[in-house]
């Protein structure tokens, strides 16, 4: 590390995706109990295997996962159907599909709209968290 110039990789926190969706008590990021298992055990592993000076202050990254659940969930097929037709998932509503995705897009028309959202409150946490380095 002493080697590496001063300003160089930080660890800005840590984000859980594509987990599953489990809406239960004390759940606070809505994951099935497998996945709250292991997103729990993030923040400690942090703190033993990577060192403070190499990352915005513990306290601050580790209280949750970056842009909270915003991006943590399944999008099921929302993504390869976004990378077959060469757009963000939020645009699949607006544009010509073909005839056998046609259901699947009239039916989540409004799931894959959120995810514009979604995403956009999880790459304003990272530049915020950015600012901070």
């Amino acid at each position: 590390r002493e080697q590496f110039p001063d300003r160089f990789v930080k660890l800005i926190g840590f984000t859980i995706y594509n987990a599953k969706k489990y809406d239960g008590p004390n759940n606070d990021l809505q994951l099935a109990k497998a996945h709250q298992h292991y997103a729990a055990q993030i923040p400690d592993t942090i703190r033993n295997f990577i060192s403070q000076d190499v990352s915005l202050p513990f306290d601050d990254i580790l209280d949750e996962s970056i842009g909270g659940n915003s991006v943590i969930h399944t999008h099921n097929t929302f993504p390869s159907m976004a990378q077959r037709y060469h757009v963000p998932m939020w645009e699949i509503p607006n544009i010509e599909v073909e005839e056998e995705d046609k259901n699947t897009v009239r039916g989540n028309s409004k799931k894959f709209r959120a995810t514009q959202q979604a995403y956009h409150d999880f790459a304003a946490e990272v530049l915020q968290r950015l600012d901070e380095v």
